[in-house]
């Protein structure tokens, strides 16, 4: 039996080799030299856009997982504040940590259960993947670029799939080894709340219940809609700032690689991944791989940025949880 510890650095391995080897993937045919001359070519105001909307785009996301929740508006600051800190997990954590810490931080804030924010995430995340699909698919069916998305979304589920092989080879009584690794996670995470997990999973399937009468309604639909938009706009506007003549397409394109990748477990701020997918996706339009790689970084700084600043205090002590 594998314990906690070394599953964890199990996991930690797993995502570092696949950002390790599409990093490679990325940067082997690739001039250092001209993906400096790209960095230097970005123009300054475009790149303040793209700041300026990325913060938005994460704001706007707080606003979404708030209405999933059913919490007032009072309660605003509260999940903007463990949204941004999420996402400076994502930056400087690895396997998508990010959605716990902000599950958790959520929960401190408010003083309460982690079943609420959890049960919210989940249908928060349920959104992002029902636009990611629709958007994929209209792209895939509609576009002369489905050869390239279905390569893309072939290699991530390669992936995936060497994964669970890797894991079922390794492991024998695969389901009862993650049962019981997930009852061992949830008794470590709730142990700070005196609450029992039979009791913390009876109360995480009535805040799903709850959580169905809230999630279907116009104003979340079109908040579902004004984060694509934005989304949209933030590559656009990084497409700008480095001069990029690319059709209206090109960046929606763009994201769906970026949001397709960042499926994947991975190293902190999904290095390598978006490398790879920028390149793929902007290769279509004739775009220096060298070129691809510094928008794709480009993004990461800015995400790391905008989410460092934002969650102030916060930002502090996830340092020092670390240390």
């Amino acid at each position: 039996m594998i314990g906690t510890g070394r599953k964890r650095h199990i996991a930690l391995i797993t995502g570092f080799l696949i950002s390790g080897v599409l990093l490679w993937l990325a940067l082997r045919n690739i001039d250092i030299a001209h993906v400096w001359q790209a960095f230097a070519s970005v123009k300054l105001t475009p790149l303040l856009l793209c700041i300026a909307l990325v913060f938005c785009g994460i704001l706007l996301r707080s606003v979404r997982w708030r209405i999933i929740l059913g919490l007032p508006l009072s309660e605003q600051v509260h999940v903007s504040r463990a949204t941004f800190l999420g996402v400076l997990a994502n930056m400087i954590l690895p396997a998508r940590a990010g959605e716990f810490v902000r599950v958790i931080t959520l929960a401190r804030l408010r003083r309460t259960s982690v079943a609420g924010p959890l049960a919210g995430a989940v249908v928060d995340r349920l959104f992002d993947m029902l636009v990611l699909f629709a958007i994929g698919t209209v792209i895939y069916l509609l576009y002369p670029v489905g050869a390239l998305l279905a390569k893309w979304l072939l290699a991530i589920a390669v992936i995936f799939a060497s994964i669970v092989g890797l894991v079922a080879f390794r492991v024998s009584k695969i389901y009862e080894l993650l049962r019981e690794q997930l009852l061992r996670l949830l008794r470590r995470m709730l142990s700070k709340w005196s609450i029992s997990v039979e009791t913390f999973l009876v109360e995480l399937k009535r805040e799903f219940v709850q959580l169905s009468r809230n999630s279907v309604r116009a104003e979340l639909l079109l908040i579902v809609l004004g984060i694509l938009a934005l989304d949209y706009a933030i590559f656009a506007s990084l497409m700008l700032a480095f001069g990029l003549p690319v059709p209206m397409l090109a960046p929606l394109l763009v994201w769906v690689f970026f949001a397709a990748g960042s499926i994947l477990p991975s190293a902190p701020g999904y290095v390598g991944v978006y490398q790879v997918a920028a390149i793929w996706s902007l290769s279509l339009y004739q775009v220096p791989a060298a070129t691809a790689v510094a928008l794709a970084t480009v993004f990461q700084i800015v995400m790391l940025l905008v989410a460092l600043v934002a969650s102030g205090p916060g930002a502090l002590q996830l340092f020092n949880n670390r240390q």
